[in-house]
């Protein structure tokens, strides 16, 4: 029993591993997935998403102490209680996460750190995506100050009101429809900007995105 026991560890390190695009037979994956995560470290992120960064950081484990903890985590409960349901539910919960937290990093690569911490103007970022059925998939950062948050707001708070009245309040599937389609459109719109820099010759918001990937 012990030696399976053993077997699913190894199997859950690797399948860490290779989530964060690491080499599973790296014996270093707690520390260079510590050193990945840390710009993050400060970054507000959803509750489990939070969880997960910091048990993924804690280096004070050793390896088989690491996999239990990040895989109590992500499955609810530790693997000397798992059934084969919940190592497939590790697989899909642990997707899940990991996309929560490249979200995130994503996020701070093109975001100021004054703005991701919650600026004192109210600016704020966010990572706005659209992946389609069609095989295209965009992707964009924006950061704005709280004067263009104000602006944001005023034009959301028209454009619902639009859908409520041409669509009706309660049909939220085709309202969310509607913003992804106009999405997508706006997305793709602003990929003939992405070759443009600014006058101080740095690449411009435009440059850093999207990305567009087609299937």
């Amino acid at each position: 029993m012990e030696g399976a026991y053993d077997a699913l560890c190894d199997s859950l390190y690797s399948k860490i591993a290779r989530a964060f695009g690491m080499d599973a037979m790296d014996s270093e994956v707690q520390v260079h997935l510590k050193d990945r995560l840390t710009p993050i470290a400060s970054v507000p992120m959803p509750a489990r998403a939070k969880a997960l960064f910091t048990r993924l950081c804690d280096v004070s484990h050793s390896k088989k102490e690491w996999v239990e903890s990040v895989a109590s985590l992500v499955a609810g409960k530790p693997p000397h209680l798992w059934t084969d349901q919940d190592v497939s539910r590790f697989d899909l919960e642990s997707l899940l996460l990991r996309n929560q937290l490249s979200h995130i990093l994503t996020l701070a690569s093109y975001s100021d750190d004054r703005v991701l911490a919650g600026s004192s103007d109210g600016g704020w970022a966010a990572r706005v995506s659209v992946t389609t059925s069609r095989g295209t998939e965009l992707e964009h950062v924006i950061q704005i100050d709280g004067v263009q948050d104000k602006q944001a707001s005023d034009h959301a708070d028209k454009l619902m009101s639009y859908l409520d009245a041409t669509i009706g309040s309660d049909d939220y599937d085709m309202a969310i429809a509607v913003t992804a389609r106009l999405t997508e459109a706006l997305l793709a719109r602003r990929e003939t900007l992405s070759g443009e820099v600014d006058h101080d010759g740095r690449p411009n918001q435009a440059c850093l995105g999207p990305i567009r990937r087609e299937g």
